[in-house]
C-alpha cells in the first residue's frame, strides 16, 4: 500500500510539469480550425533544423501570455513545411507570425532570430487577436497646382507712344 502511494505521488509529480507545457500543433490546417472555434489568436513558428526559435521561449510553462494563443510549429524543411512557408512568404528562418483570432489576417511577423524582449513584447501586444483599428486621415484629393503659369498680357508694352513711329 505504501509503495503504491509513493509510486502515485512520483507519477503525479513527474506528469504535472508535462501537462502544463504548451501544446504545439504541427498541422497548420488543424491549428486554423482550432483558432476559428475557440476565438483565440494563432502563433505560428516556422523553423528549420539549425535555424530555430530559442526552445526556452517556446516552452515557458509559466508564461501566461503564451497560454492565450493557439500554437502551431512547423518544420519548414519538410515538403508540407515548404508549402506553409510559401503561403507565409517566409524566406528567412525562424519565421514567427501572429494571426488574428479569425484566422484570416496576419497581424505581425518576425523574420530571423528573435530576442526574448521582442518575443515577450509581441506576445503581449497581439494576445487579444484583434485587428488594429484603421485611422483614416482625410486630405484633399489634390492640391490645386496650376498646370500652366499664366503671365499678364501686358508683359510686352504693346502701346508705347515713343515706339509708335509712322503710325
Amino acid at each position: 500500500m505504501l509503495t503504491s502511494l509513493i509510486t502515485l505521488a512520483i507519477a503525479s509529480a513527474v506528469a504535472s510539469p508535462v501537462a502544463d507545457a504548451p501544446k504545439w500543433e504541427s498541422d497548420y490546417g488543424k491549428a486554423l480550425e482550432q483558432v476559428r472555434s475557440d476565438d483565440r489568436p494563432l502563433l505560428v513558428v516556422l523553423d528549420k533544423p539549425g535555424e530555430e526559435v530559442d526552445a526556452k521561449l517556446l516552452s515557458a510553462k509559466d508564461d501566461k501570455t503564451l497560454q492565450k494563443y493557439d500554437l502551431c510549429r512547423i518544420d519548414a524543411s519538410t515538403e508540407y513545411g515548404k508549402k506553409v512557408a510559401a503561403a507565409f512568404n517566409a524566406k528567412t528562418f525562424p519565421h514567427v507570425a501572429f494571426v488574428d483570432k479569425t484566422g484570416e489576417v496576419v497581424l505581425h511577423t518576425h523574420k530571423g532570430k528573435i530576442s526574448k524582449d521582442a518575443w515577450n513584447a509581441s506576445l503581449t501586444k497581439y494576445q487579444t487577436g484583434a485587428q488594429p483599428e484603421r485611422h483614416v486621415v482625410l486630405r484633399p484629393a489634390s492640391e490645386a497646382q496650376p498646370v500652366m503659369q499664366y503671365e499678364p498680357v501686358y508683359r510686352d508694352n504693346s502701346y508705347c507712344p515713343s515706339c509708335q513711329k509712322g503710325f
